[in-house]
C-alpha cells in the first residue's frame, strides 16, 4: 500500500507515496527486474511518459519544490523551466510535450497538505515543451472565466487538440480547446 504503479511502456513505474518527511523512491520494473531511478528524494512525485521512456518528477530541495525530468535510457535528469507537478500534469501523446496546471503558489507542507484537502492550488494550463525546453502559459481560467481552478486528472485526446481536466475545488469538469 506504500507504492504507486504506473503503466510505463512493456513495464511497470514503482514510486512510493509522497511525502514532505519521507524520502522517496521510483522504480521501473521490466521484465521481471526492479531498477530504481530516482531518489532518495523528498517528497517525490512521478509521472512516467507513456512509452517509460522519460519520468516527469517533482521533489523538495531544500524546502523548494524542484521538478525535473529523467530520461530511462541515459540516466539523465533535465531540470524543468517551471515547477510541473506530476498529479497536475499529461502527457502529449507523441511524448514531445507535457500539459500541466501549474500553481501560482505552492503553500503549506508539499505535498501532504494539498493530498489531504487541508491547501489548493490556483493554476494556470501551461504546455512545456521538451524538445526546445521551453514552457508557455496556455490559459489562465481565473483571467478566462473568472474561476479559480486547481486542475487534477488532466487527460488529452491522441491529436493533443483537447485538455480535459478536473478542477478539484468543487469537482466541474473542464474542457479547453488547444
Amino acid at each position: 500500500s506504500s507504492l504507486r504503479l504506473y503503466p510505463a511502456g512493456s513495464g511497470y513505474a514503482a514510486a512510493t507515496k509522497a511525502s514532505a518527511q519521507a524520502d522517496g523512491y521510483a522504480f521501473m520494473v521490466r521484465g521481471g527486474t526492479l531498477e530504481r531511478m530516482l531518489g532518495p528524494l523528498k517528497a517525490l512525485t512521478v509521472l512516467p511518459s507513456p512509452s517509460g521512456r522519460y519520468i516527469l518528477y517533482s521533489y523538495l530541495n531544500r524546502n523548494t519544490v524542484s521538478a525535473a525530468l529523467y530520461d530511462t535510457t541515459t540516466h539523465v535528469a533535465t531540470a524543468l523551466p517551471v515547477v510541473a507537478l506530476p498529479d497536475k500534469c499529461v502527457w502529449a501523446a507523441d511524448e514531445s510535450s507535457l500539459y500541466c496546471g501549474i500553481p501560482r503558489a505552492i503553500e503549506g507542507e508539499w505535498p501532504d497538505d494539498w493530498y489531504q484537502g487541508v491547501t489548493h492550488f490556483t493554476d494556470r494550463i501551461w504546455r512545456i515543451d521538451l524538445d526546445g525546453r521551453v514552457a508557455s502559459q496556455i490559459v489562465d481560467p481565473n483571467l478566462v472565466a473568472d474561476v479559480e481552478i486547481d486542475a487534477v486528472a488532466l487527460a488529452i485526446d491522441p491529436a493533443s487538440d483537447v485538455l480535459v481536466f478536473t478542477n478539484r475545488k468543487d469537482g466541474s469538469l473542464w474542457l479547453y480547446d488547444l
